[in-house]
């Protein structure tokens, strides 16, 4: 039995609308922040810990498109986000999770930049949000 030109016609019209719709869904949000394997261990435990610590008020997605265009961000937002008051990220912290970041987004020299630029000015004196008047 031969199926009608017009059902098969339907069905593939079908089958293509269902890979077009596929197609342009969004991918699936990230599940880790892990570093591609060739990065040092200490890059890999840093980034361990910004997930840790930065999913208890952002998702992975939100730290992985964040338009950062040099290493020196990372440490001024980093510094800005752990002044929250919920944040739970030590000053130590925030040193170790610009380490993952600015190594996922420049590289090895991206971590030499951040080593040998200072602190953001300004930002490493001041208190916690939560202690300001």
């Amino acid at each position: 039995m031969t199926t009608p030109r017009r059902a098969r016609g339907s069905r593939l019209a079908l089958a293509t609308l269902g890979h077009l719709a596929a197609c342009a869904l969004p991918p699936a949000p990230p599940t880790t922040l892990q570093p591609v394997e060739r990065a040092p261990a200490d890059v890999r435990r840093a980034c361990a810990m910004t997930e840790r610590k930065c999913t208890r008020c952002h998702t992975l997605d939100r730290i992985q498109v964040a338009q950062i265009s040099q290493p020196r961000q990372w440490a001024t937002t980093i510094d800005q986000m752990r002044r929250m008051p919920a944040s739970g990220i030590s000053a130590a912290d925030g040193r170790t999770i610009a380490r993952c970041l600015v190594f996922r987004g420049f590289g090895l020299p991206g971590l030499r930049e951040l080593e040998r630029a200072p602190p953001p000015e300004g930002l490493d004196d001041l208190p916690p949000l939560a202690a300001q008047p």
